[in-house]
């Protein structure tokens, strides 16, 4: 078994408002034919532990996808096989094979602590003016808000979100 590093993470402080040091450590692994992770390219955010960990996170599946990926494209050619095919990204939508190599781990999400699933779920505003839904329910008798059988003080959920997105807050 050959020694040495399958991938290194670079994650170092203020790189996603200056990668010229992480690009410099970048290339020197390259040189050696190291695959790297540079978390300016993988996550340019402010927040070290989410950069830093989300890089690392990278790193480690990187050589492991890599290798998922070749293996597919080998027995597909076997088999005849010979145009690439798409591979569906955990974000939505699609990559030829040949673009997934090296393609970061970044993924978008949304924060939701709780959401009722019965469509009678009231949205308010707390005092920060955050966004909140639930606990109270406009009920469901006889089906959620939106079909218009709740109090008039009640607004449909997504009738109350697209007023907050778009400012208007009557």
């Amino acid at each position: 078994m050959e020694s040495g590093p399958e991938a290194v993470a670079i994650c170092l402080l203020f790189s996603y408002k200056n990668p010229v040091h992480e690009i410099l450590l970048e290339k020197a692994f390259k040189k050696h034919g190291i695959p790297v992770s540079r978390s300016s390219e993988i996550i340019p955010e402010f927040r070290e532990f989410e950069r830093a960990s989300t890089t690392a996170i990278n790193a480690f599946i990187q050589p492991v996808v890599q290798s998922y990926v070749q293996e597919i494209r080998r027995a597909a050619r076997k088999v005849g096989r010979l145009r690439d095919y798409d591979i569906m990204k955990s974000a939505g939508g699609v990559a030829a094979s040949g673009e997934i190599d090296g393609l970061p781990v970044r993924i978008p999400t949304l924060d939701i602590t709780t959401i009722g699933a019965g469509g009678g779920s009231i949205a308010w505003m707390d005092k920060g003016g955050a966004l909140r839904i639930g606990p109270q329910s406009a009920g469901s008798e006889p089906g959620p808000a939106c079909y218009g059988t709740c109090l008039p003080a009640k607004k449909p959920l997504a009738l109350f979100f697209c007023q907050r997105t778009s400012g208007d807050r009557r």
